[in-house]
């Protein structure tokens, strides 16, 4: 990491390595995000080049719940998030199917 700071480029962050590691092992990651949450805000500071490689690639998915708390503590946008989850696992296994 010493030469690339030396060459003035960034070396990746935790965050990205973590989520190369993910794409390296042919991993697909979805966030699904409250719209009151820093959490999508978090993730473009921290990671920024990294997911818009790896959702151009087909690699990284978000969703935003609107209305939400950081903790989805209302029934009706818990169950909103868990039919994200469900619909993108739903889509993962039909794309392992063919």
């Amino acid at each position: 990491w010493r030469v690339l700071r030396r060459l003035r480029i960034r070396p990746p962050s935790p965050l990205e390595r973590d989520l190369l590691r993910l794409h390296a092992r042919g991993q697909h990651i979805h966030f699904v995000f409250s719209s009151t949450d820093p959490g999508s805000e978090l993730l473009h500071d921290q990671a920024g080049l990294t997911v818009d490689r790896l959702t151009l690639a087909g690699s990284l998915s978000t969703s935003t719940i609107s209305g939400a708390d950081h903790t989805f503590s209302s029934t009706e946008h818990r169950h909103r998030a868990i039919c994200e989850v469900c619909q993108f696992v739903g889509h993962m296994e039909e794309q392992r199917a063919r």
